[in-house]
């Protein structure tokens, strides 16, 4: 297909591409008339391409609908314990659980909790751990043994295996949904004071 002819339909319109194509027929040279089989392929690469543009407006608009079905699927979430990728963590009186995956056996583990300030208020020894999901309760103390102001709270896994080469560890969010909004036809989820895409939800409480 003409790169040229796609281009002008784009540009032009399929209407306006048609009455120049006519003009060009009536215009032309009698002397040196256009070819038939010149015409009949422009007149097929004319059909071809207004085919086109349309199966991509209707692309578009099926586009628009599954957005629009995913947004209101995520809004359903509102009220739900979710579990997501993220390393949020509320602390509210209780104890908080730290859920994360180890991508390889571990020799040394460590979790580091940080306050909003993004400042590590305690550090938190598992030892060596094998290579799965693993979890580790905080007690919403400090390294003093002081405890902490209720708020939200992040946490970072650092691990090594046993030649002290990095291990890779993926952090889970577990809480309840409060808020959705939506951004670039995407849905993203508030989950303790977060903000995370709805995509990496892992798991739904009932």
């Amino acid at each position: 297909m003409d790169a040229g002819t796609t281009q002008a339909i784009n540009q032009l319109g399929a209407d306006t591409f048609l009455k120049l194509l006519t003009a060009q027929l009536q215009f032309q040279d009698p002397l040196q008339p256009m070819e038939s089989t010149q015409f009949i392929t422009q007149l097929a690469q004319f059909s071809q391409v207004e085919k086109a543009v349309d199966m991509n407006k209707s692309i578009g608009t099926l586009t628009q609908y599954m957005a629009s079905l995913n947004n209101y699927s995520a809004a359903g979430l509102i009220g739900k314990n979710v579990q997501v990728a993220g390393g949020a963590v509320p602390l509210a009186g209780n104890a908080p659980i730290l859920n994360y995956q180890l991508e390889g056996d571990a020799k040394e583990v460590l979790i580091q909790i940080m306050n909003g300030a993004g400042d590590v208020v305690r550090n938190i020894r598992m030892g060596a751990q094998p290579a799965g999901l693993q979890n580790a309760t905080w007690n919403g103390l400090d390294e003093q043994g002081n405890r902490l102001p209720n708020g939200e709270y992040t946490f970072h896994v650092a691990a090594v295996d046993a030649g002290g080469q990095p291990v890779q560890a993926v952090t889970y969010t577990h809480g309840q949904v409060t808020g959705v909004t939506f951004e670039n036809n995407a849905a993203y989820l508030m989950v303790n004071g977060a903000r995370v895409p709805a995509s990496g939800v892992l798991q739904i409480d009932n």
